[in-house]
């Protein structure tokens, strides 16, 4: 799923998690211990603001971006710990769309 957003004539693609080599399921994300949980989160931010294929392609205060969602943190594993608790069919798409909407929410 794509997200856009222009700001000042240049669109800001909020694609930022679209590689499955970092996408997580409910499974690992309940075996990982709670450090592990913050590291993958830290990655996991780091490479979509700064390396993911679309970074490049937009035009934002990256490191702002980066501050607001490690102040997020903590709502994304409770996100994150509330969409496994539920055991939803499509959890791994639903981790991923709820951690967009928190970039999303970063953008604005």
């Amino acid at each position: 799923m794509r997200i856009g957003l222009r700001v000042g004539g240049v669109l800001v693609a909020a694609c930022l998690l679209g590689s499955s080599a970092h996408a997580i399921d409910c499974r690992n994300w309940k075996l990982m211990s709670t450090e592990a949980r913050w590291s993958w989160l830290d990655e996991r931010i780091r490479w979509g603001v700064y390396e993911s294929p679309d970074a490049r392609s937009y035009e934002v205060d990256k490191a702002k971006l980066l501050r607001c969602m490690q102040d997020r943190r903590q709502a994304i594993a409770d996100d994150f710990d509330a969409i496994c608790a539920e055991g939803q069919r499509r959890a791994k798409d639903a981790l991923d769309e709820r951690l967009q909407s928190h970039f999303w929410s970063c953008l604005h």
